[in-house]
């Protein structure tokens, strides 16, 4: 049976190895590639090429690598143990030139280069797809778990103990349910889980079930494009389902033609079996051993959508699509825990309105009715002023920022945000929109409010977006509610509201 082991890129890893740029194989370089939470970093012994034309390689595209205990690692001929390595997006950050005497000269300069992507594969034969799509994603976020796996259960345990062995048997019936798959746009989405044992066998063993999304395209698509286009959505999905931010912790791709042939010994039949790149970014590296805790109060999870669970990913994806510069704003202030207050809050605002633009895109009139009056406005001014009204009046007809926010907040009726704050909605509008203009436009500075102002306003926003966008997906906007810090964040906004004169 063949194993596929992941590698583990918490803290610092130092991969050494042979490094060259495609099509100059015979100018291979020593080096060390570090794998760290600052990023990827590959120091080499010289450059990759001569001196001569080294200015115009101060960025690479693809640098190759492979790391082996052998001496020529380009020689197919040669026993090569060791990983084959990619690196894309290179750029040169540094170079360490010698210099003095004649014998410190002849040292060999060090030239150290970044990456933004790494891909690390056992199959060292793979040396000449220079392209770097593929058919297959399989990714981790940090609260995957928590949201799908909530129907597994440990149905039965029973070992046998040996008072100088520990643990002789162990007989365990953990169940795991089915669960479901979809399809969107003509990608497929599927749940792979996994069943990890642990112990020291002789005080305690332990189950961990793990679990990726296999996502799979008949069409090859670069690692931009699944990110942007399929990666990216679900991560914010889950980032509202379960109300804590989904960080990616493991991503591995897989192409249809990057296989090794297997013998299957008891039938005497021959397989294919897929070989993975492990894709390493900086993400990846900062957050695949760390430590989340367990959530007790999600919005939903899977169990909530399983009976319709294709509708509603089909349905998040066309929302996706249409809204994803008010997604791209509201899970970036998410996911930027460390934002100045007063970004957060623009941010925020600005979310609100270009989605209330996008839902609603008419006016306070008419298109035609508003022309007919500009025009007729226009008419009425002597002709060296005309130009001048003409330009003042062509946004005339656009709605305030207050009016977007009433209206969204009114669309969340059910939710019942200004009986809770104790504010009517126009009055609500306004005061955003009045700390908008200061902050945008720089307005008297003495009605500058505090920094903890912003904050509870932001949260208000915040509130307000999550609740549009459960209600587009067909929940009711009362589920917000099962966020466990709305009650205290409600009444931290009403009491800031009482006690500030923010009009």
């Amino acid at each position: 049976m063949h194993f596929t082991i992941l590698l583990s890129w918490g803290g610092t890893q130092l991969l050494q190895g042979y490094w060259w740029i495609p099509g100059r194989e015979e100018q291979e370089l020593l080096g060390v590639l570090t794998l760290s939470d600052e990023g990827i970093s590959l120091e080499v012994s010289g450059p990759f090429l001569d001196e001569s034309n080294f200015g115009d390689l101060s960025q690479i595209d693809i640098v190759y690598g492979l790391t082996s205990r052998g001496q020529n690692v380009t020689n197919a001929e040669s026993k090569v143990v060791g990983k084959f390595v990619i690196l894309q997006n290179c750029l040169q950050t540094g170079q360490n030139l010698p210099f003095g005497n004649a014998e410190i000269y002849r040292q060999t300069p060090i030239f150290t280069y970044s990456a933004l992507t790494a891909y690390v594969t056992q199959n060292t034969q793979y040396l000449q797809d220079t392209s770097l799509t593929f058919n297959e994603m399989r990714v981790g976020f940090s609260h995957l778990p928590e949201f799908s796996l909530t129907g597994n259960r440990l149905v039965r345990d029973q070992h046998t103990l040996n008072k100088d062995r520990g643990l002789d048997e162990i007989q365990v019936t953990y169940a795991i349910r089915s669960l479901p798959k979809a399809t969107v746009d003509g990608v497929s989405f599927e749940f792979d889980q996994q069943v990890q044992f642990s112990g020291d066998r002789i005080r305690k063993y332990a189950i961990e079930p793990k679990i990726e999304l296999k996502l799979r395209s008949e069409h090859p698509l670069s690692t931009s494009e699944w990110m942007s286009r399929f990666i990216a959505p679900l991560q914010h999905l889950l980032t509202l389902a379960t109300t804590h931010v989904n960080h990616l912790v493991s991503l591995r791709a897989f192409h249809d033609a990057n296989v090794e042939t297997l013998e299957v010994f008891a039938s005497g039949k021959q397989i294919d079996s897929p070989l993975p790149f492990d894709v390493i970014t900086q993400d990846t590296i900062k957050w695949s051993e760390t430590g989340f805790p367990a959530i007790n109060f999600p919005l939903f999870d899977l169990g909530d959508i399983e009976d319709h669970y294709e509708k509603v990913l089909q349905r998040w994806y066309s929302l996706y699509d249409k809204h994803r510069p008010v997604q791209n704003l509201l899970f970036g202030v998410l996911f930027a825990s460390d934002t100045y207050p007063e970004d957060r809050f623009l941010n925020l605002a600005r979310a609100l309105e270009i989605y209330h633009r996008a839902k609603y895109p008419g006016g306070q009139m008419p298109k035609a009715d508003f022309r007919s009056l500009r025009e007729k406005i226009v008419g009425q001014v002597e002709e060296q002023h005309k130009v001048w009204l003409q330009e003042k009046l062509t946004w005339a007809n656009e709605l305030t920022l207050q009016d977007r926010l009433v209206g969204l907040i009114n669309d969340c009726g059910k939710l019942q945000l200004p009986g809770e704050l104790n504010i009517s909605s126009e009055a609500l509008g306004r005061i955003i929109k009045n700390q908008r203009n200061r902050l945008t436009h720089y307005g008297n500075e003495k009605k500058k409010v505090s920094s903890s102002t912003l904050v509870w306003l932001s949260y208000l926003m915040e509130f307000i977006l999550k609740a549009l966008l459960l209600r587009e997906l067909g929940f009711a906007t009362t589920i917000i509610k099962r966020d466990p810090q709305y009650d205290f964040r409600v009444q931290k906004i009403r009491e800031m509201l009482e006690d500030s004169n923010l009009n």
